[in-house]
């Protein structure tokens, strides 16, 4: 029997790049040795494969088959990833979050870049501040003796899924325009794509879709009206900017919501939507978990290629 691995990404850095030096993701002479291995191990599909490998039982003899995936977009999937793909003859899935095409910095890439560019205590002090201006006081969870690394972990985890999404964007955006966009100029062109560079993605052969609007964790229930801003609009936007139907939805944090987000997401013409559960997908898979395995900056060739022979370790 056929299997389908997914491998998704996020950052894929250089050390040139000052502000990337503390951003967690593998550096491009690692991605281009996976993605040279991977070719000529594997045989690499394409999105427009996905369709026959789920509905034409016929069209894949047994092995493992590797699809590409990359998340939030960034202006490096712009930049270097889509061209050294090209290079490479392989055509990968970009799933976008469309508040970034309005200039809007979103919740990850915000948290994510203030640890790496100032000291942990200063963000934390910062937060704890603008929390306690929306009456939210002494709510970070930060251990007072706990390791930098665990109360950095504990803020992600609190902004991600404990603080009300809509507030938490607030506070987030207060400290970008306080802090991040105020002492890097020209630091948001330095992570996000733009909408001008969706016709470039589509025009190498790659696919788009959607990953909500701001990133919003829906793991847990979500009002009607902010699933519609979330994931209706944000699908229909870039409907609109890449003129295609928006096929494919990626979970923002890969976990999946539940029978209301998969309804809106039938209802607007999602076929498949993709998780972050680290597995191979059968034939018969459910077409709305698919499983991917996220590619992080200490991963190894070995245990890719561990992962893609069905012998990973979750």
């Amino acid at each position: 029997m056929p299997k389908l691995a997914i491998l998704t990404y996020h950052y894929i850095r250089t050390l040139e790049n000052i502000l990337q030096r503390r951003i967690l993701g593998p550096l491009r002479e690692s991605f281009e040795d996976q993605v040279r291995y991977i070719k000529k191990q594997f045989p690499v599909i394409s999105p427009s494969d996905i369709d026959a490998f789920f509905n034409d039982k016929n069209k894949f003899a047994q092995g493992t088959y590797v699809l590409f995936t990359f998340d939030d977009g960034l202006a490096e999937h712009v930049n270097y990833v889509s061209p050294f793909l090209e290079s490479e003859g392989v055509e990968a899935l970009f799933f976008i979050n469309t508040d970034i095409l309005e200039n809007l910095p979103v919740v990850p890439q915000i948290l994510h870049y203030a640890f790496a560019l100032y000291p942990a205590q200063k963000v934390f002090a910062l937060l704890e501040k603008l929390l306690a201006e929306f009456g939210r006081e002494g709510e970070l969870p930060i251990e007072f003796h706990g390791e930098i690394i665990r109360n950095i972990s504990l803020v992600k985890r609190f902004f991600r899924e404990q603080l009300d999404h809509e507030l938490a964007k607030k506070i987030l955006l207060f400290f970008y325009q306080q802090t991040l966009g105020k002492d890097f100029q020209g630091l948001f062109s330095e992570i996000f794509l733009t909408r001008d560079d969706i016709p470039a993605l589509l025009s190498a052969g790659h696919q788009i879709g959607g990953h909500t609007r701001s990133h919003i964790f829906l793991g847990r229930p979500t009002p009607q009206g902010l699933l519609k801003k979330e994931i209706v609009d944000s699908l229909q936007k870039l409907s609109a900017i890449s003129q295609t139907q928006i096929r494919h939805f990626s979970f923002p944090y890969g976990r999946p919501g539940g029978g209301e987000v998969d309804r809106v997401l039938k209802q607007e013409g999602v076929d498949f939507s993709y998780t972050t559960e680290v597995s191979l997908n059968s034939p018969s898979a459910d077409l709305f978990r698919l499983a991917r395995r996220s590619v992080y900056e200490k991963d190894t060739i070995d245990e890719i290629r561990a992962f893609l022979s069905g012998n990973h370790k979750d």
